[in-house]
């Protein structure tokens, strides 16, 4: 988050306090997240992580009764879900004729979402494969046979009411 506060001459307001309210993904109204402070520019910054989508706002509470309060526009921050694959392993070779079982995990866990495992055409566009549902903990497992050959694979959650769709890396696997 970056902004900068002025008073209303346009003067830089240095080494001000600006406090970053936050709602969505689950909250219900505006709570306090953290405090920064202007430089002597009047710009203030802060690199925050978030782990679901979120609505947030700059609010300055000046400290004597010189300047009034003032409160930034809101912006909606989307958060895509993180996808990660943990076997089978990027190269890894699997049996031609048997199902073989891509499995991972999300953060945040996206219990009842689907995860939808796509195969990478030649041409760069995504082949459907197949669809599992994601765990209480955050983990899928799909299961796919495929004929021989030389895969790149990825896989991807739908989006959900407190985050955007999220997709891992592709991963190569050869079917011999």
């Amino acid at each position: 988050m970056k902004g900068t506060l002025r008073d209303s001459e346009g003067r830089a307001l240095a080494g001000q306090p600006v406090r970053v309210y936050v709602t969505g993904g689950g909250l219900t109204s505006w709570r306090y997240w953290f405090t920064t402070t202007t430089d002597a520019t009047g710009v203030f910054s802060k690199v925050a992580g978030m782990s679901r989508t979120r609505t947030i706002k700059a609010v300055y509470l000046p400290p004597s009764a010189t300047y009034a309060r003032a409160d930034s526009r809101s912006v909606t921050v989307g958060v895509a879900t993180k996808v990660t694959v943990t076997s089978p392993a990027h190269g890894s070779r699997v049996a031609a004729g048997r199902a073989f079982v891509v499995r991972g995990r999300t953060y945040p866990a996206q219990p009842g979402a689907s995860a939808a495992l796509y195969r990478r055409l030649s041409d760069g566009r995504l082949q459907w494969l197949r669809t599992a549902r994601i765990a209480s903990d955050g983990t899928f497992a799909l299961s796919k046979a495929l004929p021989r050959g030389w895969y790149a694979l990825q896989v991807a959650t739908s989006a959900t009411t407190t985050n955007l769709r999220g997709t891992s890396s592709f991963f190569t696997i050869r079917v011999a």
